[in-house]
């Protein structure tokens, strides 16, 4: 067996791993939905822990987030659906 065969064989990805990876990832977030979903109001709207304003009056310039974009709860219901779909 050649060396640059045998390099290769030792640095190659199989890729049933590299798919079974990416379904526990997406079992991760689908979780970490349903628990973050059970405390909506209290993380993600405008009377919970950190309402929008103090949060970009906080943030710099340079910080963009989706979540700060509007503080309504029906548009954080859609960009959690939106990540779920994504995990899915």
């Amino acid at each position: 067996m050649l060396l640059s065969e045998r390099i290769q064989q030792m640095f190659s990805i199989d890729l049933r791993t590299l798919a079974m990876v990416r379904v526990c990832f997406g079992l991760i977030i689908l979780s970490d939905l349903i628990q973050r979903s059970q405390l909506f109001t209290l993380l993600y709207s405008e009377h919970g822990v950190l309402p929008r304003v103090a949060a970009l009056s906080h943030a710099g310039s340079w910080r963009f987030s989706f979540h700060l974009l509007n503080g309504h709860g029906e548009y954080q219901w859609i960009l959690m659906a939106l990540l779920g779909l994504a995990a899915v």
